[in-house]
């Protein structure tokens, strides 16, 4: 039995809009062909929206359609695809990429963008666009501004005093931001065990940066505080 096969008869009782990741895929593969290895899995080959440069697939041996980076919903055989571009996913997420960097750069992080994979529209100057989500967690104002009154004036990650102060209210505060040590876009709590205070500098540093010796470090700052409370 070909993986196409498998494929067809492992997941033909599952939703059309259903997405499942390619791990899900395999465990469900698994479960009735252990025998398959793992890295024979691989849903990207048989996608109706995307192609995958290194491998022939015969026209009528597509599957799935392509929801995100290692996210799919299965289309069975019988998919009409007349109307799509299977190039116009790969195209997409490579502007949805350059739309994240820069959301980061204006300091818009922790959060997921979604690109509509329907076709581009055109504006009244004829100027092609895409209609785009962006998914924010919500996060609970009281904490962070605890987290803040708890470093009380001082960047958890330089150790210097917070470059200037601002006025909220009647009061001149610090100028510390609230970070997620783990992002909760990964999975990070949002409470006060997993965030810090940072200067703006600082903060700009970790996001961009994502080195995992300031995270260790301020997880650490974490760790003995919850420890010494």
């Amino acid at each position: 039995m070909s993986i196409y096969e498998v494929y067809m008869e492992v997941l033909s009782s599952q939703s059309s809009s259903k997405i499942i990741t390619r791990k899900e895929i395999i465990e469900l593969i698994h479960k009735k062909y252990k025998y398959i290895p793992s890295n024979s899995i691989l849903p990207s080959d048989f996608c109706y929206n995307s192609l995958n440069k290194g491998i022939k697939v015969e026209k009528h041996k597509k599957l799935f359609w392509k929801e995100g980076y290692g996210k799919y919903s299965y289309k069975g055989p019988h998919f009409d695809n007349s109307n799509n571009n299977p190039d116009e996913f790969v195209k997409q997420n490579e502007i949805a990429q350059k739309d994240m960097k820069l959301l980061k750069e204006l300091g818009i992080d922790d959060c997921t963008l979604f690109i509509s994979r329907e076709e581009s529209c055109q504006d009244a100057d004829n100027k092609k666009y895409y209609d785009a989500k962006i998914r924010f967690y919500a996060r609970n104002e009281d904490i962070a501004k605890k987290a803040k009154e708890r470093a009380n004036g001082i960047c958890q990650l330089c150790n210097k005093k917070a470059p200037f102060k601002y006025n909220v209210g009647n009061q001149k505060v610090p100028c510390l931001e609230a970070h997620h040590v783990i992002w909760l876009s990964k999975g990070g709590k949002d409470d006060l065990s997993n965030i810090v205070a940072l200067c703006p500098n600082c903060h700009k540093k970790v996001h961009l940066l994502a080195d995992q010796k300031d995270i260790e470090y301020l997880q650490n700052i974490l760790n003995n505080r919850i420890i010494g409370d």
